[in-house]
């Protein structure tokens, strides 16, 4: 039975499908006409940690269904992580040395610890703006909805609440997201290419000072960028195999992915394209209740990103400036993104050799795709999310492009660059461990890191 067959005809898809359509309706509808802006914040404020509680909570069910179902895969991985283990621990404990712990972006981090302290005692989403101390009782008396994400400082409120009130659990927080980024780049660098690929993207980032930075403060880019990752391996799951229980799982992760940064929701439609791709793998229309409902549980994002537009006093524009996006700022930015990218200095966190690698990768990937498409062969489940996710990280830069302060050599912005640079990692090692040369041409990269770290 063909995939048009069963959207037409199967009598548990149709009402499933019904629905489906019904949601994304509402969904526009609730999200961006009928519910104002200074009804949204009210809700947000109110509403906000709830909804963060329930969505979280549902991504864990599932994320222990689609474990369980691999149970046997990774607990052996773990009772016996060999060599590969130790290099991802050598390579976390790198980055988290490699730079001091404390707060770097100070406005930004000190408004998501206060952020994170606000939802842990009162269950509201809000920041601190003036309180009290009544006999040891820390009263907050006047609060603001930040125009920030708040899954980031959901997780942090979660930590306060297990450990009690520390200015370090954002430290903490940041520190195991690093080791989970680099254990996830290692697994979809190896399905990418093979193990040698996974160490190499993992030793590319880690080597790059920016990674440091980020792992070692207390903003909310490393959890961003591990989301970004974890849903990639997500959708490569389900795209292996599709089933209920790995596309629900995949949803949930797209919909906290859209919470961890303002331009994250983007990746919305890579995910979009990865659930059709599956469907047409699998021959079938996969549509557990938590795909269904996912366009009513991006609603509070359309409506954060609408207060954020009501609300000119957030935007934090620079003299002179009237709007956030605009052409005027593409030729700054550009000259910005490449001194970033190719700085042979030490005035900026970046890493000339991951670029130069990894623009050689992108080369080498456009004379590949070149050449498929002559015969078009299929293509492998973890290069297909490479390539879709590598479009929305291409559109999220190019996004980043016309924003008025994101030159990627101001050391302020430059974390905007994390997302790209993880792409170009997997092009390094891609290019790298597929190239087919007498030189050794795998020995060369590796051994560059060291020499320019």
């Amino acid at each position: 039975m063909t995939l048009f067959h069963r959207l037409t005809t199967d009598a548990t898809t149709r009402p499933r499908l019904l629905w489906l359509g019904l949601s994304s309706v509402a969904a526009i509808a609730i999200g961006f006409v009928l519910v104002s802006p200074k009804t949204a914040e009210g809700l947000i404020r109110l509403g906000g940690y709830y909804y963060m509680v329930g969505l979280f909570a549902a991504f864990v069910y599932y994320a222990r269904r689609v474990a369980r179902a691999r149970s046997a895969v990774w607990l052996a991985w773990l009772r016996a992580p060999g060599w590969v283990g130790l290099a991802l621990l050598v390579a976390t404990a790198f980055t988290l040395w490699s730079d001091t712990y404390q707060h770097k972006i100070l406005f930004d981090e000190y408004v998501l610890q206060a952020t994170g302290f606000h939802m842990h005692a009162t269950k509201e989403v809000g920041t601190v703006i003036r309180a009290y101390s009544l006999d040891g009782t820390w009263l907050p008396i006047d609060t603001f909805l930040d125009k920030r994400p708040y899954f980031f400082t959901f997780l942090l409120s979660l930590l306060h609440d297990l450990t009690g009130y520390r200015i370090a659990n954002a430290f903490i927080l940041n520190s195991a997201l690093a080791a989970a980024f680099l254990a996830l780049t290692y697994w979809f660098g190896r399905e990418l290419t093979d193990r040698a690929g996974g160490l190499l993207a993992v030793a590319l980032l880690a080597s790059m000072p920016l990674l440091g930075q980020n792992a070692t403060c207390a903003g909310m880019e490393m959890h961003n960028l591990t989301m970004l990752l974890l849903v990639m391996c997500l959708a490569l799951l389900y795209l292996r195999a599709p089933d209920p229980d790995r596309l629900a799982l995949l949803c949930l992760g797209a919909v906290l992915l859209a919470q961890s940064r303002y331009e994250s929701a983007i990746y919305v439609l890579p995910v979009a394209v990865i659930v059709l791709l599956g469907w047409w793998r699998a021959g079938a229309v996969l549509l557990p209740w938590a795909t269904v409902v996912t366009p009513m549980l991006l609603v509070p994002y359309a409506w954060h990103n609408r207060v954020l537009s009501a609300t000119p006093v957030l935007w934090q524009l620079q003299e002179g400036q009237t709007s956030r996006f605009s052409v005027a700022y593409l030729r700054t930015n550009l000259e910005g993104a490449f001194h970033f990218f190719f700085n042979f200095g030490p005035t900026l966190a970046n890493s000339w050799y991951l670029s130069v690698l990894g623009l050689a990768g992108l080369a080498w990937l456009a004379v590949v795709a070149a050449r498929w498409w002559r015969t078009r062969p299929p293509v492998a489940p973890a290069q297909t999310v490479a390539l879709a996710f590598g479009a929305g990280v291409a559109g999220n830069f190019v996004m980043v492009q016309f924003y008025y302060w994101s030159r990627l050599d101001d050391t302020v912005t430059s974390r905007f660059a994390l997302p790209a640079t993880l792409m170009l990692s997997l092009a390094a090692a891609a290019f790298v461990c597929r190239m087919r040369t007498t030189w050794p041409v795998r020995q060369i990269a590796f051994a560059g890191v060291p020499v320019y770290a």
